[in-house]
């Protein structure tokens, strides 16, 4: 079966050989909250308007429960906001949603997750990813895309845009490598149609992380 955006999503952003998530929690919580933007942009549930507002493309319910709430979310809203809101609102409940896209993957049994306790104290989870070659898989597409200097849909678009916020290394390992990354993720994305929706969305996610870290520092 083939996974959703948000597992994939998930899958790159577990390291492979710790098991455990590689971005720090607030900016995971960001990137998480695009991804789930990005999911119901690809099923067509969202669109972008006014530039830089999203409204509710169609009203019919989705199948997951969990993108079901989520929509509801925008259907309830009295009014048509920002993608900075919006991004700002479901991060809030990003680690309520992780957790249910884990549980689908475990499910699956494509991960298992343990609970372990550090000094026998301090409990902490594990997530092992059970078939690697699920993992390699997106890797390798995600590679192919950038030695081939080609994206071939939306999907990919909005993948690639998200890498640089915090899983590229889990990717690539040398800086080195990374930097030329990001220079191809500005290439493929540069003079696309769905270049506004994804510069709106990232946009949104960096701005949210930077006001996250000033509250942090007083």
């Amino acid at each position: 079966m083939e996974n959703s955006f948000l597992e994939k999503y998930i899958l790159l952003s577990i390291h492979p050989k710790k098991d455990r998530f590689i971005n720090n929690p607030t900016m995971f919580n960001l990137t998480f909250a695009g991804a789930i933007l990005y999911e119901l942009f690809l099923q067509d549930y969202l669109k972008l308007v006014d530039d830089n507002k999203i409204q509710v493309a169609v009203r019919k319910r989705p199948h997951d429960k969990m993108l079901y709430e989520i929509l509801t979310l925008f259907i309830q809203s009295n009014r048509i906001r920002r993608v900075r809101y919006w991004v700002s609102r479901i991060s809030r409940r990003a680690r309520i949603y992780k957790k249910q896209v884990l549980l689908d993957l475990s499910r699956k049994s494509v991960i298992s997750i343990k609970k372990h306790y550090f000094l026998r104290i301090i409990p902490y989870k594990k997530y092992t990813i059970l078939h690697p070659g699920t993992r390699d898989k997106i890797v390798e597409d995600i590679m192919s895309w950038f030695i081939s200097g080609t994206v071939l849909n939306r999907e990919h678009l909005y993948m690639i845009s998200l890498l640089d916020l915090g899983i590229l290394r889990n990717i690539f390992a040398e800086r080195q490598q990374r930097n030329i990354a990001r220079q191809k993720v500005k290439e493929l994305i540069k003079d696309n149609p769905l270049t506004k929706e994804i510069t709106r969305v990232v946009n949104a996610l960096i701005a949210a992380n930077r006001a996250a870290h000033a509250a942090a520092a007083g």
